[in-house]
């Protein structure tokens, strides 16, 4: 009997299921079939001439006593501390700020400006602050000027800037992003509910404190897991503030794992690298969605 429910309920829906065939073939094929056979390298001395034999753990054992490893590893933990907690609270006040300006000409301008750098290629953006802080820019200049450089150098090589440069670029070129996800949740709360605090004398960080966080709660733990997610499969951009000078401060997980990779020609340490990445970023993930209950 329920093999014949069962049946009725495929006959009616075959349609449903007729449309989800090219996708379930393209996840299949490009997505599942690469990972799997990903895992299967992983566990084989798989150089540039293709697999030489079955290794088992070698490679992950490889990867875990890198020193280089560990260096990604601190990095991206660090990364991922700051720029989080960045962007969880400071598109929010911002998407505050401008939901409460009166003129809507100006709300939308203000919008798209802070937008804008999510719309510019990490290339571009990795551009403007080489010209600002290389030898010769204006803040090089300026640095040379007030005493704090002795010559003008080129501080986005500076290793002590290197990380602070790279969380404030990283902040930077998605803020307006979780800005625009924080806008539309505020336009989802009951305009009465301001109302009626503002008549029982609630100060604007009440309103904010009482209405607008909760009204917003479930966006913040959306921002929240994809921000942590982001961060560790950030490349580009650790990828293109690299110099010899400062790659132990700004190297990430999957630049190491392209380094290993590409540049070493060991494509089952590579592998191995990424995987653990994959797992790792799956576990914390985990965790931060148990921790926030999302």
């Amino acid at each position: 009997m329920q093999t014949k429910s069962l049946s009725i309920k495929i006959k009616d829906n075959m349609m449903y299921y007729i449309f989800l065939t090219p996708a379930i073939l393209f996840f299949l094929i490009f997505v599942m079939y690469p990972f799997a056979q990903g895992i299967v390298f992983s566990f084989q001395d798989y150089g540039l001439l293709g697999p030489s034999g079955f290794v088992g753990l070698s490679n992950y054992i490889k990867v875990l006593t890198d020193p280089k490893f560990h260096e990604a590893m601190i990095n991206t933990v660090i990364f991922a501390s700051i720029t989080v907690v960045a962007d969880v609270f400071l598109p929010l006040f911002i998407a505050i700020i401008l939901n409460e300006t009166i003129f809507k000409r100006a709300r939308n301008l203000l919008h798209t400006t802070v937008y804008l750098p999510k719309l510019l290629s990490t290339v571009i953006i990795v551009g403007i602050f080489a010209n600002l802080l290389g030898a010769g820019g204006p803040i090089s200049d300026l640095a040379y000027s007030l005493g704090l450089t002795p010559i003008p150098e080129n501080l986005m090589a500076a290793p002590g800037l290197a990380r602070p440069l790279f969380i404030i670029i990283q902040i930077w070129r998605t803020i307006g992003y979780y800005v625009i996800m924080y806008s539309a949740a505020l336009l989802a709360i009951d305009p009465s509910l301001y109302e009626a605090a503002k008549i029982d004398g609630a100060t604007w960080f009440q309103q904010v404190r009482y209405i607008t966080i909760p009204g917003v709660s479930t966006m913040m733990k959306t921002v929240t897991l994809l921000a942590v997610m982001s961060i560790f499969k950030t490349f580009s951009l650790s990828f293109l503030l690299t110099t010899p000078n400062n790659a132990e401060y700004v190297r990430t997980l999957m630049v190491y794992t392209y380094q290993v990779g590409i540049l070493e020609f060991d494509i089952g340490m590579s592998v191995a690298s990424a995987t653990i990445v994959f797992f790792t970023t799956l576990i914390v993930s985990l965790i931060v969605r148990k921790v926030i209950r999302y």
